[in-house]
């Protein structure tokens, strides 16, 4: 909202929300990380669905944080399709992201 009144007249992305997203997600999932390496009750990682969830979500917030922070700096500094580029890494973060959601609902959780 800050950056519209500040810059009116630019087409702008405005990714600050985004931004606060990314970063309150990744410290959900690295609490998740912590918990998981402190305890140490699972043998093997590659067997439980949380994990393969909590590896999407790392690589999909990651990659999107970094473009949304510089997805203005595209489009003032370079051309227009390296911005679309960006985009499309974007799309395939979410790829990722929905691959590793497949994975984890394929295993059959422990009892």
């Amino acid at each position: 909202m800050l950056e519209g009144w500040l810059f009116p007249e630019v087409a702008r992305f405005k990714p600050t929300l985004q931004v606060v997203e990314s970063i309150l997600v990744l410290s959900l999932v690295g609490l998740y990380f912590r918990k998981l390496l402190h305890e140490l009750r699972v043998t093997r990682l590659d067997q439980e669905p949380i994990f393969w969830v909590s590896v999407g979500i790392v690589i999909n917030f990651l990659g999107s944080l970094q473009i949304h922070l510089f997805s203005n700096y595209l489009l003032t500094h370079y051309s227009n399709q390296l911005s679309l580029y960006a985009w499309a890494v974007h799309s395939l973060l979410n790829v990722v992201l929905y691959a590793c959601y497949c994975t984890a609902l394929w295993i059959r959780p422990r009892k």
